[in-house]
């Protein structure tokens, strides 16, 4: 009984495995599109982030 579970485990894990090989490599060309927009948005948010920062240093120069 040990060796039949055993045996089992062993063939679902190589299942698992190969399944999961097959899914990254059908993956990467999806998530290289998506990704120039995320990219895009990381550039915005710095840009935006750098404007407040100046703007909060020209109103302290200011006082």
């Amino acid at each position: 009984m040990a060796s039949f579970a055993r045996v089992f485990l062993r063939q679902r894990i190589k299942m698992l495995l190969l399944a999961g090989i097959l899914l990254t490599l059908h993956l990467p060309a999806p998530a290289r599109a998506q990704s120039a927009p995320l990219d895009e948005y990381c550039q915005v948010s710095q840009t935006e982030a750098s404007r407040k920062e100046d703007l909060r240093r020209a109103a302290f120069a200011g006082d």
